[in-house]
């Protein structure tokens, strides 16, 4: 399908990512307050400015909880979510997938499962996740997957955040 106008740069907002938003930030991400949304928020911008194709991912701050399974959880609930979308409109929704940055583990399976899925224009990556900045070795062996699935990545800035003290999970590889 030929596109006109295509839109990388377009946000969602999931059920669970504005309930995340409301719990860890009472509803103001970013000191924004939350916006209402639907996807007919995106199919009416879109059909406003004459856009053909729109690319959705999730804004800053970006989805870490501060722990790493339900930090999953919510990956998961943001791609399905997207999916979802995509699947309803699909000559007109495309997305990035959120991964639970910076948890190792939890990353891969995400990579995993979205590479199985096929469905995702890429992945969305933000420019640090709770101090943990893209570059770092620990996340070499995310960034080896994204490699490894010749993945697209859109990398999305969001606030610096101050680097916290080292220590392990228990359930997952990450140095926070």
């Amino acid at each position: 399908m030929l596109y006109n106008k295509i839109d990388v740069h377009a946000h969602y907002l999931s059920p669970g990512y504005k309930k995340f938003l409301k719990d860890q930030f009472n509803d103001m991400g970013d000191g924004v307050k939350t916006p209402e949304y639907s996807i007919d928020t995106t199919l009416g911008i879109m059909n406003q400015a004459k856009i053909d194709y729109s690319i959705l991912s999730i804004s800053s701050p970006h989805i870490n909880t501060g722990e790493a399974s339900s930090t999953f959880d919510l990956a998961t609930e943001v791609n399905e979510y997207a999916t979802t979308q995509h699947n309803k409109y699909p000559d007109k929704i495309g997305f990035f997938a959120s991964i639970p940055l910076p948890y190792v583990d939890e990353s891969l399976s995400t990579i995993k499962q979205i590479a199985i899925d096929g469905q995702a224009a890429g992945f969305t990556l933000p420019t640090n996740s709770r101090g943990v900045y893209l570059g770092d070795p620990q996340l070499d062996p995310i960034m080896q997957a994204l490699d490894d699935q010749h993945a697209i990545v859109a990398l999305h800035p969001n606030a610096p955040f101050p680097r916290q003290s080292r220590r392990a999970t228990a359930h997952s590889r990450v140095l926070l």
